[in-house]
């Protein structure tokens, strides 16, 4: 064990042993420092820095080191391996429909890329037959046995990214449990699916919900005996990241476990490296490193959106990222590793949708941040900024209606994503100083209205055949997007109704419109046994009874003088009571309790607004 050179005593001569001090600093071998008991034994302290061998996963300066003994296979592991192939064995369904979808196009960088496609279909040629002809639970244990044996062994990666390429290395190292994971989350999500996008309602699954939930459980352990054997790179983050995904599918959108694994994969990140500049080598081909900083920008928008709608800081800031996520490292973007122009497209827009989601964490700063006398000034300067990244984004990822005829829907729907997570950044922003003016709560009225109309356009422009294949993007945006939004307009709605004088700050008729369809979508889009399903029919609730109060209430005049009001006799039929009116804004408690459960609040619609009808004019909007 080599110690730290102590620091000599004042008169020259060195500290006797006897007084060392207790947790003096060592070296434990792998290039990190830890603190030992100088009382430790010569054994334990040569075990625990590196002087024999590991039998655990260690951190060394770059990255994570495998085991150098392979560690024992015990009951307990082996007990959850024979769970998680029976689960392959027992509850496969045609998993073919959803993998053609997803990774033949834009869901090729969207889940994984080509070392997930190649990871699944080696699991399906190889693993899952071998599983079914297996006679006993020996032989599913000797199964066992040898995946645990190749996750142990380090990953070669090819140095080109073919298909075959990459099949054939993750047959000549073996199928490790990364790669069963990967099947077994395909098997999750495909039972999140429509059974009309799929085929799941041709199989004996025994029941629909529970299925999925095992299907999340054996990607859970296979992550754990990754981790327990050191199969720690590109694969094993990719599965951890797409988990965090299935997770709110099994449990919703709110569980605590999407929030626990979503800080899983910013550790991996860390642990790993990846955070880091990347340049390529001959152990890292330039497609390993594109992918890396695929997966990075996969991680940070996902870690964004998911502080944004549980109100938490988020666990990936990019002060930490040298990776090149930034905007300025944006221009010089060049992906490999995707066999089409718009497989390429789709790439881009997540590494430019990093550069979008500064703006979300910069806003997450200021909700988080406490009030601030400079808040507005700041906000204004993000807006600007804002304005600036939509204005610089490339031609081909930037959205117009116009998309949805010149490209398919599912690349039309990924580019409009990067449209909705831009404008909803400014949402949030109006959000923080909507009660500093009217000036500001115009402009949110605004936006709101422009997000609500792009999440309605995905369900207008998406065909009959292709809306089953979107319902996942389709259900989320309306959850986590357009319901919020939506609000604010009723709130609008309702506000110019109570205040004639001042019409409203949006177009009423294509509200009207835009919400009556979004009432019909939480009608249908989410199933009884979705995690979601109970949200979305309190919204279908709030927002029928809400659209029948405006539409029953007479279009909104200017007041008569009170010089003339003598002179007129009120129609009955015309009144607040007859209308069943009342103050629209504050006598529904049903309409009270869904902006408490969406955190939104009353009070700047209980104000009168400015006098100037212009002043929503001057919001920032991105254009």
């Amino acid at each position: 064990m080599t110690k730290n050179t102590l620091s000599p005593q004042p008169n020259g001569t060195a500290t006797p042993a006897s007084l060392i001090k207790l947790f003096e600093v060592v070296d434990r071998g792998t290039g990190l420092m830890c603190t030992l008991d100088s009382l430790t034994d010569e054994t334990t302290a040569n075990a625990r820095t590196g002087h024999v061998s590991h039998t655990y996963p260690t951190l060394t300066n770059d990255g994570v080191a495998s085991p150098s003994v392979a560690p024992a296979v015990t009951s307990a592991l082996m007990q959850d391996a024979l769970q998680v192939l029976q689960h392959l064995t027992v509850n496969t369904i045609n998993q073919e429909e959803l993998v053609s979808l997803w990774y033949d196009g834009s869901g090729m960088c969207a889940n994984g890329g080509i070392i997930a496609r190649s990871a699944w279909q080696t699991v399906h040629d190889v693993i899952v037959p071998l599983a079914m002809r297996s006679e006993s639970l020996q032989d599913l244990s000797t199964l066992a046995q040898s995946i645990f044996t190749s996750t142990w062994m380090p990953q070669q990666w090819p140095a080109e990214d073919s298909p075959t390429a990459l099949e054939e290395a993750h047959k000549l190292n073996g199928p490790s449990w990364a790669a069963v994971g990967m099947h077994c989350f395909i098997n999750g999500m495909a039972l999140s699916q429509s059974r009309a996008s799929t085929q799941a309602s041709q199989t004996a699954v025994k029941d629909y919900d529970v299925v999925r939930r095992e299907s999340f459980d054996a990607c859970l352990k296979c992550i754990n005996f990754c981790e327990r054997f050191g199969h720690m790179n590109e694969l094993t983050l990719c599965l951890l990241l797409r988990v965090s995904m299935l997770v709110t599918w099994c449990y919703g959108d709110d569980t605590y476990l999407a929030w626990r694994l979503t800080g899983d994969v910013s550790s991996m990140i860390f642990a790993l490296g990846y955070h880091e500049a990347q340049v390529p080598s001959a152990s890292v081909p330039p497609y390993l490193v594109d992918y890396r900083g695929n997966l990075v920008a996969m991680a940070y928008e996902v870690d964004k959106q998911l502080a944004t709608f549980t109100g938490r800081p988020p666990r990936l800031p990019r002060r930490y990222l040298t990776v090149g996520l930034s905007f300025n490292a944006m221009q010089a973007v060049q992906v490999t590793g995707f066999p089409t122009s718009d497989d390429r497209n789709v790439a881009l827009r997540y590494r430019y949708g990093a550069a979008v989601n500064e703006i979300r964490e910069d806003a997450l700063d200021l909700c988080f941040g406490g009030k601030s006398s400079e808040l507005v000034a700041q906000v204004e300067q993000l807006m600007v900024r804002a304005s600036f990244v939509w204005a610089s984004l490339p031609g081909d990822i930037k959205y117009t209606p116009a998309v949805w005829q010149q490209i398919k829907p599912m690349y039309a729907i990924g580019i409009l994503e990067l449209r909705i997570n831009l404008l909803y950044s400014e949402f949030l922003l109006g959000k923080l100083v909507m009660h500093h003016s009217a000036k500001y709560r115009d402009g949110l009225v605004q936006t709101s209205q422009s997000v609500l109309s792009l999440v309605v356009s995905a369900f207008n422009q998406t065909t009959i055949q292709e809306l089953p294949k979107h319902r996942i993007d389709l259900e989320w945006w309306t959850v986590l997007y357009a319901m919020p939004c939506a609000s604010i307009l009723v709130l609008e709605l309702f506000r110019s109704i109570e205040q004639p004088n001042h019409p409203a700050m949006c177009n009423r008729s294509a509200v009207i419109r835009d919400l009556s369809v979004l009432v019909s979508c939480c009608d249908w889009l989410v199933e009884p046994n979705n995690s979601n399903y109970a949200l979305c029919k309190q919204a279908q609730s709030v927002f029928s009874k809400s659209l029948d109060r405006i539409i029953n209430h007479s279009a909104p005049v200017p007041v008569i003088p009170a010089a003339q009001t003598s002179l007129a006799t009120p129609d009955p039929s015309t009144t607040d009571a007859a209308n069943g009116a009342g103050n629209m804004l504050t006598d529904d408690p049903e309409w009270l309790a869904w902006l408490d459960t969406i955190d939104l609040d009353l009070d700047p619609w209980l104000d009168q607004p400015g006098s100037d009808p212009t002043l929503a004019a001057n919001a920032t909007t991105f254009a």
